[in-house]
């Protein structure tokens, strides 16, 4: 194989792994996950472990909506209230 071939497939492939890792980093960051979870997409067992994880789990993102929307649901009490 010719070097010139040989350069354009590598930058080819690592262009092409940089944007999965892009991809996969910004799905986990979304869900509330750290980015780094990327990282397991790359290992055989590890990454259908990833997928499982997204697809069933309990996304962080999705705990802090259900709490901040039990909290906005709670009766506030006002220091001032109107009486006539």
């Amino acid at each position: 194989m010719e070097q010139g071939v040989l350069i354009a497939v590598t930058g080819t492939v690592a262009a092409m792994v940089l944007l999965v890792l892009a991809v996969w980093w910004s799905i986990f960051s979304k869900a509330g996950y750290s980015g780094w979870y990327a990282i397991l997409m790359f290992v055989p067992i590890a990454n259908l472990v990833g997928i499982f994880l997204l697809a069933f789990g309990d996304w962080p993102v999705l705990r802090e909506l259900r709490k901040l929307r039990t909290l906005c649901h709670t009766p506030v009490r006002h220091h001032f209230e109107l009486t006539h």
